[in-house]
């Protein structure tokens, strides 16, 4: 009952009947149009959210939510009619589209239907060859490690959008285009993402509450390729330090160290867990350090959330942001032995170097917001538009 009505405040009766029908249809889209509008976009993201804009429980599971309202409102501003679709899902739209935008499959089906339009490829993670082969690397180095059976989990199937596009959007840093082919690179263009977290932590608090010897690995899906393995077989040696776990984790990973974890009293498993409640913050206040050894992945949200709590960053190359060596650490390889190393270089710190480092990551996570996607969403789209029409369309004739 607390469910049903936790709905009815966010939703009117006619946003309701509207979100109803959009689930039972087989076609996932969502069509915005004004009739002054000439001009079509086809968004290949997320379009359950445009029926769900004032639901901030559903609006806080991930900030791609928030962030894909933003493109939206963006297309609008600038004068066009626009589709959003599931990414995931078969297009057979043949409306003559102005620019295509968004993720693959349904990116690279309707951009091979709209030749002479402007493609610009959202990528949020690594390029798909380098995210797959780092699957395959870490899972076999688990299963040979312990004897288990662990799926393939988080590999993209083989596409061809970035040869595709015109342009690429890339969530990310200077990192995650090492991960692209060198012919593809003069394509991309980094954008910051934004953050779910929007509760504020106080961090003249955290200065006087945080305990050195406490460490935090956050993630969700990909246990493996996010390197939790690594954390959790090392942290299981070393009992003086503490370990909060925090996200769902793969089912075979869970059932290993549910077994063989037993005896390891410092490591706390929490599951998911609101990012935007009092329980992370209170957690968030004691912890000092977050470790983030991830194969793919960019600057990831999870990162992005603990920095915003003063949360000092240990990061794999493929998980930091551009300024790691300044504010944190960051991994030259993902083995134990490098775990070991960062968690050397954290115990030593001076606690007026621990207090300047809470404080910097603190500051600079402020630049990962909603705010800012929006306004570097907009410059792009508008620089790129400006580009393809002078540049490109007359060649593609």
């Amino acid at each position: 009952m607390k469910y049903i009505f936790s709905i009815l405040r966010c939703y009117s009766l006619t946003e309701l009947m509207s979100l109803i029908i959009f689930k039972l249809s087989k076609r996932k889209r969502y069509v915005y149009y004004k009739k002054e509008n000439t001009k079509w976009a086809y968004i290949s993201y997320l379009p359950e959210v445009f029926f769900r804009q004032h639901d901030d429980n559903y609006l806080n599971t991930h900030q791609n939510k928030r962030e894909s309202l933003v493109m939206g409102q963006v297309f609008a501003n600038n004068g066009f009619n626009f589709v959003v679709e599931s990414f995931d899902t078969v297009s057979v739209d043949n409306r003559r589209y102005d620019i295509i935008l968004g993720l693959e499959p349904n990116f690279c089906n309707v951009a091979k239907k709209n030749l002479d339009a402007l493609k610009i490829y959202y990528a949020t993670g690594a390029y798909y060859k380098h995210q797959n082969l780092m699957v395959k690397v870490r899972t076999d180095y688990f299963n040979t490690k312990h004897s288990c059976h662990v799926p393939y989990y988080r590999t993209v199937i083989e596409n061809d959008a970035a040869d595709l596009a015109d342009f690429i959007f890339q969530i990310g840093s200077k990192y995650t285009l090492d991960t692209y082919p060198n012919r593809i690179r003069p394509k991309i263009s980094l954008i910051d993402q934004s953050s779910n977290l929007y509760k504020k932590i106080s961090i003249e608090q955290k200065l006087k509450t945080y305990r050195r010897n406490e460490f935090l690995w956050l993630g969700g899906g990909g246990s493996l390729l996010k390197g939790l393995d690594l954390v959790l077989d090392y942290f299981c040696q070393h009992r003086e330090l503490i370990l909060h776990v925090l996200g769902n984790i793969n089912q075979e990973v869970n059932d290993y160290y549910s077994k063989n974890l037993v005896q390891c009293d410092n490591i706390f498993f929490h599951g998911f867990v609101d990012l935007n409640t009092d329980t992370f913050i209170h957690l968030a206040e004691r912890v000092t350090f977050g470790i983030f050894p991830s194969a793919s992945e960019g600057a990831p949200g999870a990162m992005i959330a603990s920095m915003k709590c003063g949360i000092i960053p240990i990061s794999s190359k493929y998980a930091a942001f551009d300024d790691i060596d300044k504010l944190g650490f960051m991994l030259n390889n993902l083995t134990i032995d490098e775990i070991e190393a960062s968690v050397q270089w954290a115990t030593q710190l001076k606690p007026a170097k621990i207090s300047d480092m809470i404080m910097e990551n603190y500051r600079y996570a402020s630049k990962w917001s909603l705010e800012n996607f929006a306004v570097q969403f907009e410059t792009l789209l508008r620089m790129k538009i400006d580009t393809y029409t002078r540049e490109y369309r007359d060649t593609k004739k």
